[in-house]
């Protein structure tokens, strides 16, 4: 099955460095009968086998040719039929290990400025390793909603199997402001939150600074107060020597 797409990819797309190759078996949930069976390039279908006509389709340009060709080979296309047959199976199997498999999301805040100056900063709530893929996600501002636009990225898969999203919002944040991403998944029953505020002046850094500011000072000013005091101290002296030397009398000549 994956041969013929391999093939088909390898003829069509010659391309190098690393892709993605994905197959996709479609069932209808009623009565778990297959419907098709997609591939896809990088995201991008390319051809399907539909199990309602039982013939491949070009959903690309490119692969016509290759779709009518497949259509002519009644082998390959009795082949894709009996790969049909399987999917009870493998719908029962696929939703059995799903139902088991869940994964709880991270969710970190980060925020960022286009330009310097006083553009609007963009914070950024990235939601990541969560299984399955619906969720959702709020922005508060100060605990009530946020009233302005949200911009959500498409759900992307990782390449261990789970999800992740990003939802940001542009704002003007004042010091008193705090802003809270909130998000709800099925694999908490709790809501799951990180919180962002603009960043202030750490008081404890600042009074070490303030601190040695003043040391400085009280030395500079202590050292002119001694210095001062030893001027006048000095210069007191000196007046007394002057008035003892008055009063002692001179000695008598000879």
């Amino acid at each position: 099955m994956i041969g013929v797409f391999v093939l088909l990819v390898s003829v069509l797309f010659q391309t190098l460095g690393a892709h993605m190759l994905q197959a996709q078996f479609s069932i209808e949930k009623s009565h778990h009968a297959a419907v098709s069976l997609r591939f896809a390039y990088d995201g991008t279908e390319v051809i399907q086998f539909n199990y309602t006509t039982n013939q491949f389709m070009a959903t690309e340009p490119l692969a016509k040719s290759f779709a009518e060709q497949l259509n002519s080979d009644q082998k390959k296309v009795r082949r894709y039929i009996r790969y049909g047959s399987f999917a009870n199976l493998v719908s029962d199997v696929v939703l059995r290990a799903a139902r088991q498999l869940i994964a709880k999301p991270s969710v970190n805040i980060t925020a960022h400025r286009l330009h310097s100056g006083k553009d609007p900063l963009h914070l950024i709530c990235n939601v990541n390793g969560f299984y399955p893929r619906g969720i959702n996600a709020t922005w508060l501002c100060n605990g009530d909603a946020f009233e302005q636009e949200v911009l959500r990225s498409r759900i992307l898969p990782n390449t261990d199997g789970t999800f992740q999203v990003l939802f940001q919002i542009s704002i003007a944040p004042r010091s008193s402001d705090t802003y809270t991403c909130q998000v709800e998944h099925s694999s908490s029953p709790d809501k799951l939150t990180a919180i962002w505020a603009p960043k202030m002046k750490s008081w404890p850094t600042y009074g070490y600074v303030t601190g040695i500011v003043f040391m400085i000072l009280g030395i500079i000013a202590l050292v002119g107060g001694i210095c001062r005091w030893r001027g006048v101290w000095t210069q007191g002296e000196a007046n007394h020597l002057y008035v003892e030397s008055e009063r002692t009398p001179s000695p008598i000549p000879n």
